[in-house]
């Protein structure tokens, strides 16, 4: 039976759900409206927008930089965009998300989650939203069967290799 899954960027909606995961810059009011609303496991990332304790006093697991098993899935997450400017929190640089890539690539990774885009070769964007080129390596190896991220506000859903993409805006409803 497929797993339904509700992915959210900044939206929500009345259904029932496996999981949901927040997928970075939802406000603290949207995050506490989803915790309060569903009683499934809910997982996500910080987005460069989000305050550090968006997720305090509810029950979404942060899984920055860390894999959860969860509904027969194995799910990592990576929060935060590429670094742009002098900011402390919710911004890495491509060698943290490479030593992340490196911390999963062995792994049997069902899912993963992130704030930020990988860098896509055929579209043009600005330095804020370019993505993580480290991300590029688990789906050119097909290292991950999913990737469902935020931070473009521009929804699609591909498939690059074996792998779908979902750029989430402002959610989306799956089966997988």
């Amino acid at each position: 039976m497929p797993l339904q899954i509700h992915v959210l960027h900044w939206f929500y909606q009345k259904v029932i759900l496996i999981l949901v995961f927040l997928l970075g810059d939802t406000p603290s009011k949207i995050v506490s409206k989803v915790n309060r609303k569903y009683s499934c496991p809910k997982l996500g990332v910080f987005g460069n927008h989000c305050h550090p304790s968006n997720f305090d006093d509810t029950e979404v697991m942060n899984i920055h930089e860390n894999i959860v098993r969860i509904k027969g899935l194995t799910i990592a997450g990576f929060g935060g965009a590429p670094k742009y400017k002098d900011k402390l929190f919710g911004q890495h640089t491509e060698e943290e998300a490479a030593a992340f890539v490196t911390q999963i690539y062995q792994q049997n990774i069902d899912i993963l989650i992130t704030h930020s885009n990988p860098a896509y070769e055929n579209m043009t964007l600005d330095h804020a939203h370019r993505g993580f080129t480290s991300f590029n390596t688990l789906i050119n190896n097909n290292k991950i069967n999913h990737l469902f991220h935020g931070h473009l506000h521009d929804p699609f859903t591909k498939n690059i290799n074996e792998i779908t993409i979902h750029s989430v805006y402002p959610f989306i409803e799956t089966e997988i």
